[in-house]
């Protein structure tokens, strides 16, 4: 299981996770949101990380639910032609990523914890050197995610 955040006072912290682990929780925590395993072709866009989205391609095909990951686009824009998920750290104003992602029911999520005090449902973080998962239901519940409750076991959860 997953070490989970404890206590939030304030979550300044920026540490991320290697690409390859951060990618690999995504996809699995992907596996808990009823959106995302209804869609039958899965697309992710990626905001200035391009190593995080060359770890993501790597899954490009793999089944979710009933569809599959068939895109991975990188950008400091939003996405163009739509996206399931937004994936960002929090380098710059993330309030428009947020934006979009509740006007367009896309997953939002950030690969540090402050991500999730910021607006992102999930964040993906180092927790002192061991994966830590957070979900900030509120953020999810705007975006129009419906998740499983089984994220429990794996996410703590995060009080706005």
């Amino acid at each position: 299981m997953l070490s989970l955040a404890l206590a939030f006072g304030s979550l300044a912290d920026d540490q991320s996770l290697p690409d390859d682990l951060t990618t690999a929780i995504l996809v699995k925590l992907l596996q808990f949101n009823e959106r995302a395993c209804r869609t039958k072709s899965i697309r992710i866009h990626v905001v200035d990380q391009s190593e995080l989205a060359k770890s993501i391609r790597k899954f490009l095909g793999t089944r979710i639910g009933e569809g599959q990951l068939v895109e991975v686009t990188i950008g400091g824009d939003l996405p163009v032609n739509g996206t399931d998920v937004i994936v960002f750290g929090v380098k710059r104003d993330i309030s428009e990523y947020i934006e979009y992602a509740q006007e367009h029911s896309a997953l939002s999520v950030s690969n540090v914890l402050r991500g999730v005090e910021s607006g992102a449902s999930l964040a993906i973080y180092d927790d002192e050197g061991f994966p830590g998962v957070i979900l900030n239901h509120e953020s999810s519940t705007r975006e129009g995610q419906r998740l499983k409750p089984g994220i429990l076991e794996i996410a703590e959860l995060f009080e706005e």
